[in-house]
């Protein structure tokens, strides 16, 4: 990562690591399992 800042190659490496979680489809339905578990608290925070 010659030229770069560490800040730079962080987020980079961050960046990622989310675009990879997004295009996963067993951590999306992971994902929506726990929300749906955990919707009656959601809301309550919300308010």
């Amino acid at each position: 990562m010659e030229g770069k800042s560490l800040n730079e190659t962080v987020k980079q490496s961050l960046i990622e690591a989310v675009e990879r979680r997004r295009s996963n489809p067993k951590f999306k339905a992971r994902l929506a399992k726990i929300i749906e578990q955990d919707r009656e608290l959601l809301e309550r925070l919300t308010r």
